[in-house]
């Protein structure tokens, strides 16, 4: 998309950003006075406990400082007994105050009117940002806090170096959305594209206006856009977004209409698919390319195949790290360097002396490059002379993000891009496809914070599961399978790769020391990859009662579609009560006057 230069633009995204901090700020308040609530109803066992688990956490994170492994599972070990201990405490505490905790704190927080949450919305489009934005804003607020609820703390701020994508929204009130027809024929005010003059395709563009805010500022976006492909007739748009995303040093933009279709597209393949393929996901390397999954449609293993990331995609992915690893390490030596010269101010209130006296008492390697740019600019706006080899490192440095970035995005869109076409391949020829998936949390643990004990992955196997992000690819063909119609069955601790998948021996042996791939059966003398045997013996197992599984799967699925139903109706009726006892009392408070 070419963009016309808009500072607007820039303006509702720093509101839309403070607005999300805003509503943050007030969640973690209230969970702060939730928790001071707690503890003063847990008595006095309850507060030495948690005094103890905080004084653990500080002692831990020293050790882990320090690489000292005995003394991290000695406090690891402790802290756990001391949260077990508490968490009984504080379940009881929880469940005596419930409908107290409910009416004094859960209850601030949501999309209702009288949320505090929803008071900073209503702020923030007071203040300029568009409603519609605003909108999004606070549900991906409302997300955060659930999914932080969820592990018992409070959601973290949003940090604009962090954030490479913000989405500016327009929604449309009309029950499913405005006609195509409006929009590209000038109807509507707050958004319009021209027709192509060329038709729709790769290389067709035509002129866009996007509102920015509110109504009555009569600000826009405007500029040209690509058309790639047609919008189908009769659609209607529901939501229009405007995103910006990070590239390099610039910003790259798309418009994206959210369509609802007059008719379903059906994806379903004319020929007659085979009923199940199992695929045991792995992320092995291998020369010819990382062993991604092992892929069956029957019982023999030797029929099955493997799936294997392009090498070029690797070496890209490990480039862009390797580069950043660079930064890493430069950054560390013109940190320690700027503390050993100690030539910037550490006292006074300046913004540079406070922001040097933060950082300068941490790691090398727990100041982010950022921080490390945020002070050269400091010092910079202080007019104080900037060391020659400091900003040689800053340009340096801004030149190898750009590098590293752009090579590790581009990567990781060819890898997704080849995800997307495997799975449309297997949801085609399918009615059922089986995932067998390893732990991939427990696998990204360094040291398990239960036990204090480094776990059994090492760092070569924990960078090969980043390469491989077969969470990615099942996301691809969950999506895939719903598009196509397939039921997607999951299968977990089940003892498929360990064994033989020609006798069912569980003897298997690796065939060599340092190939783990290849097993061994003694029972029976074959020789077969660890994955296409794990695929074999995941399709057999869920071949034999395939009808139940997919029958049931399509239960589930059917049930959790009227279950959101159903909570979307209630929540709709609750709302509307909730406006009429409003009204009702609008109307007593205004007679009785």
């Amino acid at each position: 998309m070419n963009l016309k230069v808009c500072g607007d633009i820039d303006d509702q995204i720093r509101r839309a950003r403070a607005m999300y901090n805003n509503i943050i700020a007030v969640m973690r308040g209230i969970y702060d006075e939730m928790q001071t609530f707690t503890m003063e109803h847990a008595g006095p066992e309850g507060q030495a406990l948690h005094e103890k688990i905080v004084a653990a956490n500080v002692a831990f994170d020293a050790a882990k400082a320090d690489n000292d492994e005995p003394r991290m599972k000695q406090i690891a070990m402790e802290r756990r007994e001391l949260w077990k201990a508490l968490s009984i405490i504080l379940k009881e505490v929880r469940k005596e105050h419930k409908n107290t905790l409910k009416e004094r704190f859960y209850s601030r927080i949501g999309n209702n009117s009288s949320t505090e949450t929803y008071q900073c919305r209503a702020e923030a489009i007071v203040g300029g940002l568009g409603y519609a934005t605003a909108t999004k804003v606070l549900d991906n607020a409302l997300k955060a806090w659930q999914m932080s609820m969820v592990k018992g703390k409070a959601p973290r701020f949003a940090r604009g170096e962090e954030k490479d994508q913000d989405t500016l929204t327009l929604q449309f009130s009309q029950a499913g959305g405005v006609p195509v027809e409006d929009i590209f024929t000038g109807k509507r005010k707050d958004i319009g594209i021209e027709y192509p003059k060329k038709g729709f395709g790769p290389r067709s563009y035509s002129a866009f206006r996007f509102r920015l805010g509110a109504a009555s500022e009569e600000s826009y976006a405007e500029g040209t856009v690509q058309l790639h492909r047609a919008i189908p007739e009769n659609a209607r748009i529901a939501m229009a977004h405007l995103t910006r995303k990070k590239a390099g040093r610039k910003y790259q933009y798309e418009l994206q209409l959210l369509a609802t279709l007059a008719e379903p597209i059906n994806l379903l393949p004319d020929h007659r698919r085979k009923p199940l393929v199992a695929i045991h996901f792995g992320w092995s390397g291998d020369e010819e390319g990382r062993r991604l999954a092992g892929i069956a449609d029957n019982a023999d293993p030797l029929e099955a195949r493997l799936l294997t990331l392009p090498p070029d995609i690797e070496d890209d992915i490990r480039e862009a790290s390797a580069l950043q690893a660079k930064r890493d390490t430069y950054r560390d030596e013109v940190f320690l360097r700027l503390k050993e010269e100690n030539t910037l101010p550490t006292k006074g209130e300046t913004p540079l002396s406070e922001h040097w006296n933060k950082i300068r008492k941490l790691p090398a390697q727990h100041v982010s490059a950022n921080r490390m740019h945020h002070l050269a600019w400091l010092v910079k706006s202080e007019l104080i002379e900037i060391p020659e080899w400091f900003e040689t490192w800053r340009k340096a440095d801004q030149r190898m993000w750009v590098q590293a970035t752009s090579l590790a995005r581009r990567a990781r869109n060819r890898r997704k891009k080849y995800y997307e076409k495997v799975a449309i391949d297997l949801a085609s020829r399918y009615e059922a496809i089986l995932i067998e998936m390893p732990d991939l949390k427990k696998s990204a643990e360094k040291v398990n914070e239960k036990t204090g004990e480094k776990t059994e992955f090492a760092k070569k196997a924990r960078s090969g599961r980043v390469i491989a992000a077969l969470y990615v690819l099942e996301s691809a063909i969950q999506w895939a399978a719903c598009k196509h119609g397939s039921a997607v069955l999951k299968i977990k601790g089940e003892k498929t790769a360990s064994v033989c998948a020609f006798c069912e021996g569980d003897h298997l042996e690796e065939k060599e020391e340092h190939d783990s791939q290849t097993l061994y059966c003694p029972d029976c003398g074959s020789t077969v990859d660890r994955k296409l045997n794990g695929a074999a013996n995941a399709w057999k197992r869920a071949a034999s009662d395939l009808e139940s599984l997919v029958t049931e799967y399509w239960e589930e699925t059917r049930e959790k579609q009227m279950g959101k139903a159903e909570t979307k109706r209630l929540k709709s009726e609750k709302m509307a009560e909730a406006r009429r006892l409003k009204r009702q009392a609008a109307s007593q408070a205004s007679a009785g006057a």
